[in-house]
C-alpha cells in the first residue's frame, strides 16, 4: 500500500505529538476538535435595512432622467 507524503506542518505536528506525554497529547486533542462560532453580527447594518435611501436615490435619478429628456 502506498502511503501518501505528509505535509510538513502535519509531520511536524504528527512528530511532537508522539513525543508528548499522554496528558499534552489529551489536550492537543481537544484544542484540535474546538469550532470556532461565528461573530454575532447582528448589530452590524445590512443592506436591505437602508432601502428607503435606495428607494429615494431611485426616484430622483428617474425625476431627472423624465426632466431632462422633457427639456431637450
Amino acid at each position: 500500500m502506498i502511503k501518501r507524503r505528509l505535509p510538513k506542518r502535519e509531520f511536524k505536528l504528527r512528530s511532537r505529538l508522539d513525543e508528548e506525554p499522554e496528558g499534552l497529547r489529551e489536550d492537543f486533542e481537544r484544542e484540535k476538535h474546538v469550532q470556532i462560532s461565528r461573530p454575532d453580527r447582528s448589530h452590524y447594518p445590512r443592506i436591505l435595512d437602508f432601502w428607503p435611501v435606495f428607494a429615494l436615490v431611485g426616484l430622483l435619478t428617474l425625476v431627472t432622467i423624465l426632466i431632462l429628456r422633457w427639456l431637450s
